[in-house]
């Protein structure tokens, strides 16, 4: 995942708090704004795009939001082939 000392990864260490608190809203926001940052980015956190993709994955099963929780993580894998298929 992203640096614990940037935004995204300070945003995504909050996120987590929140998930295990049971305040999963609040952690998705969290982990949204992560992902905004990340995909505005040039290049620096590009490689944990993927990583944060499958957190809000896991965070939709846990709520039960199967459907949800299969998109994020189709993205998720998705973004590395297609990072991979560009190397």
């Amino acid at each position: 995942g992203p640096n614990s000392d940037t935004l995204p990864g300070l945003l995504e260490s909050l996120a987590s708090l929140h998930l295990d608190t049971g305040d999963f809203r609040t952690a998705e926001a969290l982990y949204l704004k992560s992902l905004t940052i990340q995909q505005s980015s040039s290049g620096r956190f590009q490689t944990s795009i993927a990583s944060t993709l499958g957190k809000l994955g896991n965070l939709k099963a846990a709520t039960g939001l199967f459907d949800e929780a299969l998109k994020f993580h189709e993205q998720s894998v998705s973004y590395v082939r297609e990072r991979q298929g560009s190397e």
